[in-house]
């Protein structure tokens, strides 16, 4: 019983780079991986939960992603199959201009 209290507490984070900008991540639960553009500080969505399947080169995201039925991430359609193809783009360093 303290074991699955222990577990149900713990926050799970995962974040893996896989471009100069993108990242692979989760948060509180591997069932809502995304795709995030941006600093591995803060990042923005470009694919929402779940994606499952990703596989990435030097120019293109190829990702599979079931989508989600509502606000439960435990609730998606594992019948239907979104798939995206991302080109890669390096924005470098932005930064803002006072006028």
């Amino acid at each position: 019983m303290i074991l699955c209290i222990i577990l149900l507490g713990c926050d799970y984070s995962y974040q893996k780079q896989i471009g100069a900008s993108y990242f692979l991540r989760a948060i509180n639960s591997p069932v809502i991986m995304s795709i995030g553009f941006g600093k591995s500080e803060l990042n923005e969505g470009l694919i929402d939960q779940t994606v499952f399947e990703v596989n990435w080169n030097d120019e293109f995201i190829l990702s599979k992603r079931h989508p989600s039925k509502g606000i439960n991430f435990t609730n998606f359609d594992r019948n239907q199959v979104n798939y995206y193809m991302i080109k890669k783009v390096d924005f470098g360093d932005i930064k803002l201009l006072k006028k």
